[in-house]
């Protein structure tokens, strides 16, 4: 064989087998391929709800909130950037973030939410609040106090449905004071929702709270406080327990710490024919009734209905005045 055809069959050889490589590394970048391959990673590191999680942060590194859109382009190629950016917020996953934190946003009903640790993460229970206090004011309420407001999902999703609502929400938190005023001004409810970072002592007295704010009562008063036994804290999931802010789940020794004030509150503050609703443990139904019997003496509030959650467990309990 001349030398010639040496090199020209070598050169081919050299050709094949670069091709062959591109090929190789192209299927490996595939959409589909990605999302098996970190799926079984994610399974083999029991990391919980695997297959949501690589859809979500697909979602989020080709720049698309739906995963519908990601199930559409699974034969598409993901570029060296994106898989580097990726296999960087996946790392994370494995190391049990929560993906909201991972992509910076979730949604909540029907709007998407900017997310930021460690303010606590709206749940979808929280989803089921909204839908039981719009179903039950006949009447649109006119003024609300949200205590605790993390993201600001509650007040938003009240002020979105209610066009003449106005709202204050309290929290704490100066992070999830900036994070509720962020998201609100994002959806266009900035207007109607004053945010102030203020905290409720265990009289029902809210510190650092302009008093002219109290000369007018509210016809509702909602919370998702912190309701999570103490004890129970350390056996939480590690998405929950080491990266969301704690006095956002703690709820003392009996879960209450916070329920009880807000009561407190209400009774003080709420409009004659006013509502609080509370998202609560699983198991405080009965020892709010008993609770409040023991003080009807002092607090004219009353258990006017309480509401399972889509697991069927006492999860809300709507509250008004004695008339």
């Amino acid at each position: 064989m001349s030398l010639n055809r040496m090199t020209v069959l070598k050169n081919c050889v050299v050709l094949v087998l670069s091709l062959q490589k591109r090929t190789l590394a192209s299927s490996a970048n595939l959409v589909g391929n990605v999302m098996k391959e970190w799926t079984a990673k994610f399974e083999k590191a029991n990391i919980p709800e695997p297959r949501s999680s690589i859809e979500n942060i697909m979602a989020h590194v080709m720049n698309t909130s739906k995963i519908h859109d990601v199930l559409l382009e699974l034969h598409s190629e993901l570029s060296e950037a994106q898989i580097s950016s990726l296999n960087k917020l996946c790392e994370c996953r494995l190391a049990r973030m929560p993906v909201q934190y991972i992509i910076k946003e979730w949604d909540f009903r029907d709007f998407t939410l900017k997310m930021v640790p460690p303010v606590f993460i709206p749940r979808s229970e929280t989803e089921e609040l909204i839908d039981i206090i719009t179903r039950k004011f006949a009447t649109p309420p006119s003024r609300m106090i949200e205590i605790g407001s993390g993201t600001g999902a509650i007040s938003i999703a009240l002020l979105k449905h209610f066009p003449g609502l106005k709202g204050i929400a309290i929290d704490q938190s100066k992070h999830a004071c900036d994070l509720t005023h962020e998201n609100a001004a994002t959806h266009g409810v900035s207007d109607k929702l004053e945010v102030i970072n203020a905290e409720m002592d265990n009289k029902g007295q809210i510190k650092n709270f302009p008093t002219d704010l109290l000369k007018d009562k509210f016809d509702l008063i909602v919370s998702n406080p912190p309701y999570i036994p103490s004890l129970q804290i350390p056996k939480l999931q590690p998405e929950v327990s080491l990266y969301e802010d704690h006095k956002a789940l703690d709820g003392g020794h009996d879960g209450l710490h916070l329920i009880k004030p807000i009561c407190v509150f209400g009774s003080n503050y709420l409009n004659p024919d006013g509502s609080i609703f509370l998202e609560t443990n699983h198991d405080h139904l009965e020892q709010i009734k008993e609770w409040l019997d023991i003080c009807k003496g002092h607090m004219k509030l009353k258990l006017e209905e309480s509401y399972k959650d889509f697991n069927d467990k006492d999860r809300f309990v709507q509250l008004k005045l004695i008339k």
